[in-house]
């Protein structure tokens, strides 16, 4: 399938664009927190630093999503708000 404008108004791929670029952020996380950092650190375990930092990776879905979702939302006014033709600027 090719994505082209018309292909990118849908809804699915929509969705599926902000989950890849949301896992792309949450599982390296995920991967590098609880894989290499904390274990053997002082906050190992079920720590409030712990918590706090699945709380931080949870709390940042919503915040993301509500970012693409704003600037898509921004993106479609500005393309609409555009000129047809370019602007000639003189140096």
């Amino acid at each position: 399938m090719t994505l082209t404008p018309a292909a990118l108004k849908s809804l699915p791929i929509k969705i599926a664009i902000l989950a890849g670029i949301l896992a792309s952020h949450l599982v390296p996380s995920v991967i590098i927190g609880f894989g290499f950092v904390i274990p053997g650190s002082c906050i190992e375990g079920a720590t409030p630093q712990t918590l706090g930092y699945i709380a931080c990776l949870i709390g940042f879905i919503p915040t993301f999503t509500f970012g693409v979702i704003t600037a898509w939302q921004f993106g479609r006014a500005g393309a609409a708000a555009a000129p047809a033709t370019p602007i000639a600027v003189k140096a």
